[in-house]
């Protein structure tokens, strides 16, 4: 049964996807933080109605435990990502993916680890994603943080970004 609804858990799980992700990917993100990343996951995951996923969260867990590089997790972020996308649908799949964007535009941004070109291609799927799952009101949002990269102040874009998904989890 694919998970279809419930935007909440979905975009939670979403934005810790795209932190965990870009942080193991690129760095910038201490060890703690990715495995407390990875954890939510397993938490909003549950809520959201998805299965088959524990064991990538165990196997990252155990590694990030074993105090292995933080990229060896890659594996796993991605098996979880392609699990989640192949588990749902609809607004659930747009939601998810909107917090992928974000979490992963956020994370490089605060990080100075993501390139200008792909945090503003996050912003313009993030867009795309948001209307896609019925979220309304955010396109100024989007507009300023998108602006705040252009002109280098990642500090100001990563607290937008955090702002903006405070923004969307309102809206339930």
């Amino acid at each position: 049964m694919a998970v279809t609804g419930n935007r909440e858990p979905c975009l939670a799980l979403g934005v810790n996807l795209g932190w965990a992700q870009q942080g193991a990917a690129f760095g910038g993100r201490p060890v703690r933080m990715i495995a407390e990343d990875i954890e939510r996951v397993r938490n909003h995951a549950g809520a959201a109605g998805f299965t088959n996923f524990t064991s990538f969260v165990d196997i990252a867990i155990t590694k990030l435990n074993q105090f292995q590089p933080v990229g060896n997790i890659i594996p796993e972020v991605n098996g979880l990502i392609a699990t989640f996308q192949g588990e749902s649908s609809g607004i659930a799949l747009q939601t998810l993916d909107l917090g992928i964007r974000l979490g992963t535009a956020g994370q490089g941004v605060l990080a100075s680890t993501r390139p200008l070109n792909l945090a503003l291609d996050d912003l313009n799927a993030a867009l795309l994603h948001g209307h896609a799952a019925g979220y309304r009101g955010f396109e100024g949002l989007i507009a300023t943080v998108r602006g705040q990269i252009q002109s280098g102040q990642n500090l100001n874009a990563a607290n937008e970004i955090n702002a903006l998904i405070n923004f969307l989890q309102a809206q339930h």
